[in-house]
């Protein structure tokens, strides 16, 4: 460690993994005296200067990318041991995409206490560790040059732009920013996909972000038993945005896939990766504005004749049919959110109802019986809700929330009524509003799950929820 130098210089530490005077590095430091050891509270002065080392050897296109970054650090050294603030790095312009040329302006006016004037040599691009030394088209540019990468579609591209320069002495230096091409496609899918019945549609759009044509390769992913009908090339111009429709259809009536994924690829650019988007299929209903029901578990009030009913329940995991049906219907006023079920059951003898209800119940034994649950996801960062009841009325509640349940029976169903306090929710309800929502059904005698969205997996996948759109 130097400390600071009679210039006013910061100090200076300096580890290399070479003890000899020779330097690959282009600058090499020495040190006056070479050697020497320091007892305990001695002091010593020791002079450094910088100089560059110039041989055939560096011309080896194996080495430029160590030379370079060993260039970078150094010159770094040489500002500060001359007294200055160090070089200042080059800018870059924001965004950039890859096979779009990007300008690199070097300051030829570096920040020394002392006047210097440094000279453009030329500039290249390293990787992202400075080993290899990448193809790019340099061209000058006033203050600087034009750096052309590849197209590509990889995301996580990072390279290092560097400029070379050289003080009226000869010292070269180099200095170096960071790049990080974003892809040369720009691919969206859209909000929401529809589907219905054993059909429907996955849209996304793809947008040229070149200033020249491109060509892209497509490829539409399907889960098992589900087949898609798209183009498999697309040409953009410049700049132009394209929406690709796909036709998605099942092999029977079905809940929507999982997830249908487009991907693209640039086939004439091999090794430039590829985009990929999924289309997710939810579920919209509105919920209206209705005439408060009677919480009393029966569903037979003129509000849930206003009610929005919801299609019948799937299988939450595979979007299959269950043994026993099960309908839903959903409505609100200016205070409460109303829910209801109507859940069909064959043998109702064997209906799974032990939890009885207590007041301010929350207890987990309500997922041993039969039970009806209500998902909630406001939108922004608050966490979503679950209220889960059995048919006898006991309450689990996940989530800070008031709300109250009523249940009743028939002969091959039972019915549950839902009220939510609406100031509970931790957001106002506007109209417009669009929040996340899942309503189901566990049914322990078949040991099905089902579900208004199936989600593919648990009900706990909240990217998967239905959406319901508040009037």
């Amino acid at each position: 460690f130097v400390t600071a130098g009679e210039h006013g210089g910061p100090g200076l530490l300096v580890v290399t993994d070479l003890p000899q005077s020779y330097s690959r590095y282009a600058l090499h430091l020495y040190s006056e005296p070479r050697t020497g050891d320091l007892a305990p509270g001695d002091e010593r002065s020791i002079s450094f200067r910088v100089a560059p080392v110039t041989g055939a050897w560096q011309a080896d296109p194996r080495v430029t990318g160590p030379l370079t970054r060993a260039q970078i650090y150094l010159s770094r050294a040489w500002s500060l041991a001359s007294g200055g603030r160090g070089l200042p790095a080059p800018e870059l312009a924001d965004d950039p995409v890859a096979g779009v040329p990007v300008a690199l302006r070097a300051d030829e006016r570096a920040a020394q206490r002392r006047a210097l004037t440094l000279t453009l040599e030329d500039a290249l691009l390293l990787d992202a560790n400075g080993d290899v030394q990448l193809h790019a088209e340099i061209t000058p540019l006033e203050g600087g040059y034009l750096v052309g990468t590849r197209p590509s579609l990889r995301g996580d591209l990072y390279h290092l732009a560097v400029a070379r320069m050289r003080t009226e002495a000869g010292v070269p230096l180099a200095v170096a920013g960071d790049l990080q091409p974003g892809p040369s496609v720009a691919l969206d899918a859209a909000e929401e996909a529809v589907w219905q019945g054993a059909r429907g549609e996955g849209r996304w759009t793809i947008t040229n972000r070149l200033t020249s044509e491109v060509e892209c390769g497509l490829e539409v992913s399907v889960p098992e038993g589900f087949s898609a009908d798209v183009d498999r090339t697309l040409t953009l111009n410049p700049a132009e945005s394209i929406e690709v429709v796909a036709e998605i259809t099942a092999d029977q009536v079905s809940a929507a896939p999982a997830e249908v994924t487009l991907t693209v690829t640039l086939p004439d650019l091999p090794g430039s990766g590829a985009l990929s988007a999924a289309a997710i299929f939810r579920p919209r209903v509105a919920c209206p504005v209705i005439t408060a029901p009677v919480l009393d578990g029966a569903l037979n009030d003129a509000g849930w004749q206003q009610a929005a009913l919801l299609p019948e329940f799937r299988l939450v995991a595979d979007g299959g049919a269950p043994a026993e049906e099960t309908r839903a219907w959903l409505g609100r006023d200016a205070a409460y959110l109303y829910v209801a079920f109507e859940c069909r059951d064959s043998q109702m003898e064997r209906l799974a109802a032990k939890l009885q209800p207590a007041p301010d119940q929350n207890s987990n034994a309500v997922h041993e019986d039969d039970e009806v649950e209500v998902f909630l996801d406001p939108p922004g960062e608050l966490p979503y809700l679950q209220l889960a009841a059995n048919a006898l009325g006991a309450r689990k509640t996940r989530g800070d929330v008031r709300w109250e349940v009523a249940t009743a029976r028939e002969a091959d169903r039972w019915t549950v009524e839902v009220r939510v306090w609406l100031d509970s929710l931790g957001l106002p309800i506007l109209p417009g509003a669009r929040w996340g929502a899942n309503f189901c059904r566990v049914h322990q005698r078949t040991g099905q799950a089902s579900c208004w969205s199936p989600t593919g997996g648990s009900f706990h996948l909240p990217d998967r929820f239905g959406v319901v759109v508040f009037d």
